[in-house]
């Protein structure tokens, strides 16, 4: 019998990693508000972004892939009874070796810049050409940093300390933010050190954090570990993967610099409402339940495994598909809340369109993501990279056919990437199929149609709630049928009798009567 004890413990303490979540993705927000305002959709904004995202990648890319390689081999040496000492051994190993790495790629970004941003931005006029090689030869030093960060990040999330990581991007947007401010006045050469010291910030939180869960380093330089040979094998097609993914949007944005000038401004801010809401919800639960697939994996039990990828997935459509329909009726008061001052006004419109056709997309982004951590878990990395490559491929091509043959522009990126990850999701849902057997799709299908029927009361009531409200302040009339629409979706699923409302309502009334306990013993 499959305990539910760990499974409501998988919601309480993603619970409290998304509104970790929550308050990193307002910075988030407040610092791409306050690049907006004080730069527009300029070239300086453009050249910012594009050379943030180069390197970003590149971090995004060693993170996640650490991450896979490195959480099912500790995993594996915990549960073999090796000890802390040997985790902490084969930690050591992997930050020293992958901080050799990380010197020869800065090296690579900083020599071979210009070659590097006429390659991925190749709408750049010479104007930003400049700006752009400058910004990404201070950012690639923040590599140096991020490896260590990256490393202890999966060292604590084997031991089941997720906290510090979720705290990563709350540092570096602070970071951020003083600098953009800073660079108002005292000249935009100022950005990328917002953001080499932010991630510089996040190496010394995570050392702080790794040392007080138990880590203790030590300088073993071992090529010849076999446990680092075993996590390089899950490693490398870990790299293709994620990278097949960051490439799609690289592609985008140096598809967008040919579109138009400030076209990479407006796709980044277009994006930003709904993979915000993917990375609070969905990462921060498979940064969760990846250790325990992981574990399941290890012991060999299915059905154990099945289990929490079901309640997985569930829990994503669950909050996914309301929070994307939320956003597409709401597009244009949420960019206009974001972004509707200063130098980006006249571009709230256009924005809020792009915003639309991203959210069509985020529920497959959402259950492609946990689909692909439950494939790593099962170390199918060669089937994932495969998935991603292909994903790459048909990304290319509806963005060529839509932006460019059907000119349709920035709207036609768009679209091709929201095409793109949900057919990214059903590939990797038919793998697991054929690799487990029935994952539980019955199940799935119905709490979709019930997460359907709670959606059409959800939906007219947030938006009459709303209309009723705006005239008096629009800010106010979001967050009314923000709570409208929480309160009549979740009731109405409560009533459908969805399994995982309502082992979420159990586990918060258990927590209320325990508070009260303990009050009434003191």
């Amino acid at each position: 019998m499959i305990d539910n004890r760990r499974t409501a413990n998988t919601a309480r303490i993603t619970l409290f990693i998304t509104s970790i979540a929550v308050f990193s993705k307002i910075l988030g927000f407040a610092r791409d508000s306050i690049l907006a305002h004080f730069y527009g959709s300029s070239s300086i904004s453009d050249a910012f972004i594009t050379t943030l995202s180069m390197p970003d990648i590149l971090f995004e890319l060693i993170a996640n892939s650490i991450t896979i390689g490195f959480v099912p081999i500790a995993t594996g040496l915990l549960d073999e009874g090796r000890g802390a000492r040997e985790v902490n051994r084969f930690t050591s190993n992997v930050v020293n070796i992958f901080e050799v790495l990380a010197c020869v790629f800065s090296l690579i970004f900083i020599v071979f810049a210009e070659v590097i941003i006429y390659a991925l931005a190749p709408g750049f006029q010479e104007k930003n050409i400049d700006i752009a090689i400058y910004f990404l030869r201070i950012i690639s030093l923040a590599m140096l940093f991020k490896t260590v960060s990256s490393v202890l990040g999966a060292y604590m999330q084997t031991n089941r300390n997720f906290v510090p990581v979720s705290m990563y991007g709350v540092i570096m947007d602070v970071m951020i933010i003083l600098f953009i401010v800073l660079s108002v006045k005292k000249g935009c050469t100022l950005l990328p050190y917002g953001v080499l010291l932010g991630v510089l910030a996040q190496m010394i939180f995570a050392v702080i954090c790794a040392v007080k869960t138990g880590y203790r380093h030590s300088w073993t330089f071992n090529l010849r570990d076999p446990h680092l040979k075993a996590m390089l094998l899950m490693f490398l097609p870990a790299i293709a993967a994620t990278g097949a993914n960051q490439i799609v949007q690289l592609v985008n944005k140096g598809m967008a610099t040919t579109v138009m000038e400030g076209g990479v401004t407006l796709i980044s801010n277009a994006n930003k409402m709904g993979y915000a809401a993917e990375n609070i919800i969905v990462l921060s639960l498979a940064a969760v339940i990846y250790p325990i697939l992981s574990s399941y994996s290890v012991r060999k039990n299915i059905k154990g495994f099945k289990h929490e990828l079901v309640k997985g997935l569930n829990c994503t459509l669950i909050l996914m598909i309301p929070l994307s329909i939320v956003l597409i009726i709401f597009s244009k008061p949420i960019i206009n809340l974001l972004f509707g001052h200063g130098k980006y006004i006249d571009s709230v419109s256009y924005t809020s369109q792009l915003m639309k056709v991203y959210c069509i997309g985020i529920i497959g982004l959402s259950a492609y993501t946990l689909m692909v951590r439950a494939l790593y878990a099962q170390k199918m990395v060669k089937q994932s990279a495969a998935c991603a490559i292909i994903s790459l491929l048909i990304n290319i091509v509806l963005c060529f056919l839509l932006a460019k043959t059907a000119k349709m522009g920035l709207m036609g990126i768009a679209l091709a990437t929201s095409l793109t990850y949900t057919i990214s999701f059903v590939i990797t849902f038919l793998m697991m199929y054929f690799k487990i057997g029935d994952i539980g799709g019955s199940h799935i299908v119905n709490v979709i149609l019930k997460i359907a029927i709670a959606c059409i009361p959800m939906a007219a009531f947030s938006y009459l709630t709303y209309q009723l409200v705006e005239k008096y302040n629009s800010f106010l009339a979001l967050i009314c049928c923000a709570v409208v629409g929480a309160v009549t979706y979740f009731c109405g699923m409560y009533v459908l009798k969805v399994e995982e409302i309502s082992m979420i309502l159990q586990q918060i009334k258990k927590k209320l009567y325990t508070n009260d306990d303990r009050r009434n013993n003191q």
